[in-house]
């Protein structure tokens, strides 16, 4: 990550107040120390006090089992999370708590549905040339959803990962949802239902997770119910 990127970064999240995602974790080869400059602007602006960059030249050797993950907390609850890893691989994820359990009866769904939506365009880039640009980059973005969290990841190669965490920013913070999008997807959805319906052994789960949870929202299917998705709008 860049010197850009992290002040990027750093201006983006200092302006999301009602920012609702708790958590940002950054995976880097990038980042080799604590020490570094990048780093040290971001948790710099994170109100950090307690944290000193500590000056080295040489390389930190990590125990076993040591991670070496940096945290700073932003005053509106935003964790961000940063563990310096040698490969040729930038990865980055934005997770909240959410997806299933915090579905109902008759919103059964709607989680799955969003994870499909979200990360398709930002008000930056439309669909199409969202996809363009992160292919080009030699990335992937996409958001997911499942029993307890909810979030957006993407994965760069590192010659790119400046570029490609400035769409990611763009995507976690200023998303639209094309009508034309909701529409595909909405149909992609009801069609994994319907095949879910046609399997044995996944109305066997359902209605496993029914009995067990019959009051939880785990006992909903993950996938939603066809009338739900179908009305959704």
């Amino acid at each position: 990550i860049g010197d850009d990127s992290a002040a990027r970064l750093t201006d983006s999240l200092r302006a999301q107040r009602d920012l609702i995602l708790p958590t940002l974790v950054l995976t880097s080869p990038g980042l080799k120390t604590a020490s570094s400059p990048a780093l040290g602007e971001v948790l710099a602006a994170l109100h950090q006090p307690k944290f000193r960059p500590r000056r080295s030249t040489s390389r930190q050797t990590k125990s076993p089992g040591e991670l070496g993950v940096v945290r700073a907390q932003l005053s509106n609850g935003l964790i961000v999370l940063i563990r310096p890893e040698d490969g040729p691989i930038v990865a980055m994820r934005a997770v909240a708590l959410g997806g299933q359990r915090y579905e109902t009866a008759s919103t059964c769904g709607i989680g799955n549905l969003f994870a499909s939506l979200w990360g398709l365009s930002n008000r930056r880039a439309d669909t199409e040339k969202l996809a363009k640009h992160i292919a080009s980059l030699g990335g992937s973005m996409s958001a997911f959803a499942g029993r307890n969290t909810q979030g957006l990841r993407a994965e760069f190669v590192r010659e790119n990962a400046d570029t490609g965490f400035a769409a990611f920013l763009d995507t976690l913070t200023v998303p639209t949802f094309d009508p034309l999008d909701f529409e595909r997807e909405r149909a992609a959805c009801l069609q994994r239902i319907r095949s879910r319906n046609d399997s044995a052994t996944a109305i066997a789960f359902d209605a496993f997770s029914e009995t067990l949870y019959p009051t939880h929202p785990y006992g909903l299917p993950l996938a939603g119910r066809e009338g739900i998705v179908e009305g959704l709008a």
